[in-house]
């Protein structure tokens, strides 16, 4: 009966941390784009979540597909220059150069 009420405990637990982890992944996140323009938002997107999924372990052939699908849907093997791209184009906007930053050194 006491591992039954650990195992409860530790799944009640997971649950409102992973709760506090989404919670804190979109405060940080609205944070980090407010006032930027669309196309800065969409980039500064898509570097976090290829960062996530590069950083992703594909234990098995189900989970290598699902990573693979979500970096070809995240066109990853391209968002580094469209990244340099806005960067350029945004240069003098320190808000955007601070998001870009920021996301490449994010990884949810």
């Amino acid at each position: 009966m006491k591992t039954k009420r650990l195992l409860i405990a530790a799944l009640v637990a997971a649950s409102i941390g992973a709760d506090a982890l989404a919670e804190d992944y979109e405060s940080r996140r609205a944070e980090l784009i407010k006032n930027l323009p669309a196309e800065v938002v969409a980039v500064v997107d898509r570097l976090v979540m290829c960062n996530h999924w590069s950083d992703e372990s594909p234990y098995d052939d189900e989970r290598a597909q699902q990573i693979a699908a979500a970096v070809s849907e995240l066109r990853c093997e391209q968002v580094d220059a469209d990244t340099s791209d806005l960067e350029r184009r945004y240069g003098s906007d320190s808000a955007s150069a601070r998001a870009f930053q920021q996301a490449r050194n994010w990884f949810p």
